[in-house]
């Protein structure tokens, strides 16, 4: 898995909103969980959803030494401290760090 190169990518600020998602359902986006995080076990039925209905969404378990080399690659990439759960776009850099359907 390595994400798409692009020479020319606009480096943005992480989006706190779910229509993120909503606009861009035909460009992938990544989501970063760990199989501990109890945020992550709230957020898979929502994911699981969101892939239902179209989101072309690649979930990565960040236990795995690959898919925490991609969070690394892209958290240096666009400047970005986080954990788990993370949703980015790899090729524009635009994240969601809430989501409205949580009902945390």
């Amino acid at each position: 898995m390595t994400k798409k190169q692009s020479s020319k990518v606009e480096k943005t600020k992480q989006t706190t909103d779910v229509a993120v998602l909503e606009k861009e359902k035909s460009s992938q986006s990544y989501y970063f969980y760990s199989v501990g995080c109890g945020f992550c076990k709230k957020a898979e039925p929502i994911v699981d959803e969101l892939i239902k209905e179209g989101h072309d969404i690649l979930k990565l378990d960040t236990a795995e030494a690959e898919n925490r080399k991609i969070a690394d690659t892209l958290k240096k990439e666009y400047n970005v401290q986080c954990g788990t759960p993370w949703f980015i776009n790899p090729e524009t850099g635009k994240g969601v760090t809430t989501i409205s359907r949580f009902n945390w």
